[in-house]
């Protein structure tokens, strides 16, 4: 890796998944205290009755007993983290990348239902100092030629999964507020904080061209071969033709607060929007004056917004905090197919381009990642790991991973659509994972 890039690399995370707690609750109409630890009362008896009573085999230094128990108790205490006087941040010792953080609830060992063959924990931990946590942003992508871009502040990342390097691009004078790659991935659109729209070339990492169209930042993208749409803080989404000089071809005007969500269907025919109005827009290519539908049934912002792959008019979308569902949508009518209670913020929903599936993830209060079935919308597993709000999600090309990114600064690669051929499951045979810094 070049010297001057400013990155460096760390140790690899430790994966421990742990069991599942199980809860049972007894039904009886009276208190009947359980005796299944009788033996440890007998010990606890035994150990107060000859508490005085010199024990003959115990040794004359008792200090070092006592320095085992502290340390015992100092373990199942902190259970592993660093010791709060000694914390620092962006800190990483080699228990903090492990997955078995006590901050998170405990992964499952098996699936809440079905069968799933992905993984429970991270495969991959990348450090993220400066990921800006705003719901209201896009500050990822993954791209077909499988490199994904980051937006720290306000800088771009280019990361290569394949070969781990990582190349920043030319930093801005504000921060970076949305990023998209175009289909084919040669292509990097990236939004900013003071109203501008960068086009990159990937390979070259060079700039082709920078726009104002806005009046404020530029919270979404979301390309249709070669027109590229965005979505801004002054409630307007703007298409242009990137091949032309002057490319603004149409304005739609509609929402009436910021919008976080935008999403081009695959027939490229229809466009949806979400906002902080807590409104879901669907627009036509072919008539963008007004859109389609107006659909308010989420009481929150709808930030989260994807398109069925098999199903070009079926649309999932979630809404924020005081709404918490996942919604279902035809888009050809406008009807409201289903809906999930979440029971926690939504920040994002991908659907799986290899099963009926989806993953969304989640802010307050789970910081977590769900894997549902389509469309029964059980709960296939739950990925934990996350100590903050995992506010941005993205696709790999083979659709069998995610990379999420989290208000605790810190980037994860999951497994969670392996691929499955006649009952038999994908070799999950891989070189040990590293964690890397982005510095």
């Amino acid at each position: 890796m070049n010297p001057s890039t400013p990155l460096k690399r760390s140790g690899n995370p430790l994966p421990s998944p742990r069991s599942a707690k199980t809860r049972k609750t007894p039904v009886s109409d009276r208190f009947i205290p359980s005796r299944a630890n009788l033996s440890e009362l007998d010990v606890c008896n035994f150990l107060l009755r000859n508490e005085n009573t010199p024990n003959q085999h115990a040794t004359q230094d008792t200090s070092s007993d006592k320095e085992r128990y502290k340390q015992a108790l100092s373990d199942q205490i902190f259970k592993g983290r660093v010791q709060p006087d000694s914390s620092k941040v962006l800190f990483f010792s080699p228990s903090s990348s492990s997955t078995s953080n006590t901050n998170a609830k405990e992964a499952p060992t098996t699936p809440i239902c079905s069968v799933y063959r992905g993984k429970l924990t991270a495969d991959k931990i990348l450090d993220a100092p400066s990921l800006t946590n705003d719901y209201y942003l896009n500050l990822l992508d993954w791209s077909s030629q499988d490199v994904m871009s980051i937006a720290l502040g306000d800088t771009v990342y280019l990361y290569s999964d394949k070969s781990a390097t990582i190349t920043p691009l030319q930093k801005h004078e504000d921060i970076i507020t949305s990023v998209s790659f175009s289909a084919d991935g040669r292509t990097l659109a990236v939004g900013t904080g003071d109203a501008c729209i960068q086009l990159w070339d990937v390979e070259k990492q060079t700039m082709l061209s920078s726009t104002s169209d806005h009046a404020a930042r530029v919270n979404a993208l979301s390309w249709n071969g070669t027109l590229l749409s965005s979505a801004s803080k002054d409630q307007t989404i703007i298409t242009r033709d990137t091949r032309l000089r002057n490319p603004s071809i149409s304005v739609m005007e509609g929402h009436t607060q910021e919008i976080c969500g935008l999403k081009w269907s695959p027939n490229g025919m229809q466009l949806a929007s979400g906002a902080n109005d807590n409104t879901l827009k669907i627009w036509e290519l072919r008539n963008s004056s007004a859109p389609r539908f107006d659909l308010k049934h989420h009481t929150a912002a709808v930030k989260a917004i994807d398109w069925c792959p098999w199903k070009t008019d079926l649309l999932a979308s979630g809404g924020g905090t005081a709404d918490r569902t996942i919604r279902f949508w035809n888009t050809q009518t406008g009807a409201c197919l289903d809906r999930i209670d979440t029971k926690s913020q939504v920040c994002a929903v991908k659907w799986s381009t290899k099963s009926r599936r989806l993953v969304s993830s989640h802010g307050f209060s789970e910081n977590q990642l769900i894997v549902w079935d389509y469309p029964s919308m059980k709960r296939v597993a739950e990925l934990t790991g996350h100590e903050a709000r995992v506010l941005y999600l993205a696709l790999s090309p083979d659709g069998t991973r995610v990379v999420s990114g989290a208000a605790d600064e810190t980037l994860r690669i999951w497994t969670v659509f392996a691929e499955q051929k006649m009952n038999r499951v994908a070799s999950s045979t891989r070189s040990p994972m590293k964690q890397l810094e982005l510095r």
